[in-house]
C-alpha cells in the first residue's frame, strides 16, 4: 500500500485468488475507497462470481468495485511506490514477482 503524494489517495496491489487456472484471476492495482467492497470472497475483479464460495451473496457481489488496473494473472506484485521529483515521472510503479501457480512465465520472470 502507498499514499499517492499529490492526491493523498491510498493505493494497493492485490494478489487475487488461486485455483481457477493459469489464466485467472488477474492480480490488480487499485485505489482504496473508504467503505469499498472489492468482492472477497464472493467475487473477483468486480462482479465475477466465485462459484466455489457458498452461500453466494449476490447482494454483496452487486456492490463489488472493479479494480483500477489489472496486472496480469498470478504476477504476485509485492510492492507499490510512487515516483517523486524529477528523476522519474510521477507515475505508479510495481515490482512484479511470480507465483508458483502460474504455468507460463510473466512479469519480471518472463
Amino acid at each position: 500500500m502507498s499514499w499517492q503524494p499529490q492526491t493523498g489517495a491510498l493505493w494497493t496491489v492485490v494478489n487475487e485468488r488461486d485455483e481457477l487456472g493459469s489464466d485467472l484471476v488477474p492480480d490488480y492495482l487499485t485505489s482504496v475507497r473508504d467503505g469499498g467492497f472489492y468482492g472477497w470472497p464472493y467475487s473477483y475483479f468486480g462482479q465475477h462470481v466465485d462459484k466455489r464460495v457458498t452461500p453466494e451473496r449476490s447482494d454483496l457481489v452487486a456492490k463489488a468495485i472493479v479494480p483500477d488496473y489489472a496486472l496480469g494473472n498470478h504476477t504476485a506484485s509485492l510492492g507499490l511506490t510512487f515516483a517523486a521529483g524529477t528523476l522519474l515521472p510521477s507515475d505508479i510503479w510495481t515490482g512484479p514477482s511470480r507465483r508458483a501457480s502460474r504455468q507460463a512465465k510473466s512479469g519480471a520472470s518472463a
